[in-house]
């Protein structure tokens, strides 16, 4: 089904045969109007596809991009339709960088919730705002990781957009260097890219100080010494806000000479510090 212009169609003849052709609308439909009753074959001419698209729907028949239907006297078929898939991923997680560096450390966790929008810069390759016309976009939500993926992705150009993050998180660690939330990259035929990593540090720390307090006054004298060498663990409640559940922010460090701590990169929240 659709709006083709008839127009467009150009008639050839072979014996009786009578073979039509038209080319399909920017969202994909195709149509052929005027036609007598009789048996069809429609055939997809798939040389301008994106590199990587294999078929994955056929009306009937083999996945060969023609299918072979009966018309009716004054009847529409407009179930004639062709899919086709292709293999790309891209993904792979948004994370709290406490430390800063760049790189998911042991015990970093995943921001959950987090919206992901994939933009694919259509058959023309370009994305942007002069040739959106063609760009297709797809969204999904990090898990409770905070990992994320797209599949059945066509070669071509993309970009990766991060919102709807925590407030006070701050960028360490974005794919393409800008620190803006949003990568672009180049994908392969087929290809499968893991490497569209964003991290964020929090904008907030906890500490100071564990000391020997002779007097019991509590406040440190001019004698009295820092206690050093004593673990420390600070509890944050993670991105569901409650305390003692699964997905808790757990640090813990071991004061210094002065007896003094500090554990830094922590979203808002509570905390529990023992």
């Amino acid at each position: 089904g659709g709006g083709a212009d008839p127009s467009s169609q150009a008639p050839a003849g072979g014996g009786d045969d009578v073979t039509f052709t038209t080319t399909t609308s920017a969202t994909g439909t195709y149509s052929f109007p005027g036609l007598p009753a009789g048996s069809y074959t429609v055939t997809v001419d798939t040389t301008p596809f994106t590199p990587g698209l294999q078929q994955s729907y056929d009306l009937n028949g083999p996945l060969d991009s023609t299918a072979s239907v009966a018309l009716a006297d004054s009847t529409d078929r407009t179930d004639v339709d062709f899919g086709y898939a292709a293999t790309g991923v891209i993904g792979d997680t948004v994370w709290l960088d406490q430390d800063s560096d760049g790189v998911r450390d042991a015990g970093e966790p995943g921001i959950p919730a987090v919206t992901v929008t994939l933009v694919w810069g259509g058959l023309d390759g370009v994305i942007g705002a002069a040739n959106a016309a063609d760009d297709v976009a797809f969204t999904t939500v990090t898990d409770t990781t905070g990992a994320y993926l797209f599949e059945n992705l066509p070669a071509g150009s993309y970009s990766v957009t991060v919102a709807g993050l925590p407030t006070g998180l701050t960028s360490t660690a974005d794919p393409d260097g800008a620190g803006d939330s949003t990568a672009v990259l180049t994908l392969a035929n087929g290809a499968s890219n893991l490497a569209q990593d964003f991290g964020y540090v929090g904008n907030t720390g906890i500490g100071d100080l564990l000391w020997l307090d002779f007097n019991s006054d509590g406040t440190q004298g001019a004698i009295e010494p820092g206690l050093s060498g004593i673990p420390v663990t600070v509890r944050h409640p993670g991105f569901d806000g409650v305390l003692d559940t699964a997905d808790d922010i757990i640090t813990t460090v071991v004061t210094d000479a002065a007896g003094r701590y500090l554990v830094e990169g922590l979203p808002a929240g509570l905390v529990r510090v023992s």
